[in-house]
């Protein structure tokens, strides 16, 4: 039987052909095993390929790739006519006795933690975010909904088709492909005028607005938001060190009135004019036409958020006041998380053409939406089975929602009043 120098037997190395695993694979694992467990010292060199494959009845090939997979992991050494050893220090030991774990001191901590004002709003902003959706949560579309067969074979033909594409970071503003079909379904169904370079891909609405701010205002500054409103894009403005000022909304939508009354430095106003969030009603055409003059007069901005405008279920979606304007002040915004999924985390914002260099250059810095994704996106949209889907959703919660009210008539004992407004995700309930 081969021994290495210094004696030591080699006979635990018995490889089998009938063992699930390959011969070289049996070799390795013995020879490292008898290694870390210390039965073949340090310093012990072993035996040449030629010798130990002549004793076990196996190739030099075998013996070669046992040694191979050693020597990369360190657990051999090798040097030139001298042969393979076992080193003085395996992977995972030391020469030196550790040092005691190193702990923090407390207090030190609580003065070293120094966040900007910026940066401890930011992280108040949390509080209004959930990692878990809930039942009757508004922003979950329903899983069982999604296209998952379609999604599926998109993904295989794109990555057949544009592989190599897919594997570069995409360009300021987003993925030119997507861009181009959501232009030109922004115009087709939403009455929007905009074109593929106004369009700026953000992971959410939530990033969109924090982008609109730190490009467009400065700390201190006036905005207005609707009360009641969308909690979570008031307090990214709020982060953003501006005066969020609550203006009342009305049967007509926000109050522009009271906005001026309330606030008359604003410089930007964010609301939800195709359907109020959360009461539901639609901002009135002399209302929107209002709000642009008020924009117009005071160069300030306009955010239309556009959160579900694809549900309505009786007759085809409202135009959007981005349509309407003419002064340029309108940033509208849109997502894919309630028609697709919200773990897609692919939304958009339509920039004013004058500003649209602007947004795609500060967007560099932020891009987060991977470009195999918009690719994705971007195909269903071109080949129509996106507004497929929308219908097929369509007729889904417009069962829904008569059933869930139905059952609030039925089963409430007449404590609650539901008032379905035959559009979007949720619908108010007077007690």
């Amino acid at each position: 039987m081969v021994k290495v120098a210094g004696g030591v037997s080699l006979g635990f190395l018995i490889p089998s052909r009938e063992a699930g695993l390959s011969m070289s694979r049996q070799i390795y694992s013995d020879l490292r095993t008898a290694i870390l467990e210390g039965r073949i010292v340090a310093g012990s060199r072993l035996p040449s390929t030629r010798v130990l494959a002549q004793e076990l009845g196996v190739s030099r090939t075998t013996i070669r790739l046992a040694f191979d997979q050693l020597l990369d992991e360190g657990v051999l050494a090798a040097r030139v006519g001298y042969g393979s050893y076992v080193p003085e220090v395996l992977p995972g030991q030391q020469t030196k006795a550790r040092p005691k774990a190193w702990r923090p001191n407390a207090a030190g901590l609580e003065k070293r933690e120094r966040l900007s004002r910026r940066g401890r709003r930011t992280v108040a902003l949390q509080s209004f975010r959930s990692d878990a959706y809930k039942a009757f949560d508004p922003g979950l579309p329903g899983g069982d909904l999604f296209p998952k067969s379609l999604w599926a074979k998109t993904s295989t033909r794109i990555w057949k088709k544009r592989g190599a594409d897919l594997m570069t970071i995409s360009a300021p503003g987003g993925y030119g492909p997507l861009r181009e079909v959501l232009a030109d379904y922004l115009v087709r169904t939403r009455g929007l005028n905009c074109g593929p370079e106004q369009i700026i891909i953000t992971a959410d609405v939530l990033q969109s607005i924090d982008l609109i701010a730190r490009l467009l205002l400065d700390e201190g500054d006036q905005v207005w938001v609707e009360e009641p409103g969308f909690c979570s894009g008031r307090s990214v403005l709020e982060a953003a060190g501006l005066k969020v000022e609550a203006v009342p909304a009305d049967d007509a939508g926000l109050s522009v009135s009271a906005g001026e009354w309330l606030a008359p430095e604003a410089r930007l106003v964010h609301t939800c004019p195709s359907r109020h969030y959360t009461l539901g009603m639609t901002m009135t055409l002399s209302r929107r036409l209002e709000l642009l003059e008020w924009a117009k007069r005071t160069q300030g901005w306009i955010i239309e958020n556009d959160y579900d405008s694809e549900f309505r279920y009786q007759g085809p979606p409202l135009p959007a006041m981005q349509g309407l304007d003419t002064g340029n002040s309108v940033i509208y915004l849109g997502s894919f998380g309630k028609t697709l999924l919200p773990s897609l985390n692919i939304g958009y914002l339509v920039a004013p053409p004058q500003m649209a260099e602007a947004f795609a250059k500060a967007h560099f810095l932020t891009r987060v939406v991977p470009v195999p994704l918009q690719a994705m996106v971007a195909d269903m949209i071109a080949e129509g089975h996106y507004e497929v889907h929308l219908r097929r959703m369509r007729r889904a919660y417009r069962a829904r929602e008569a059933l869930l009210a139905e059952c609030l008539i039925d089963e409430g004992r007449g404590i609650f009043q539901p008032e379905p407004t035959n559009s979007g995700f949720h619908f108010l309930v007077r007690l």
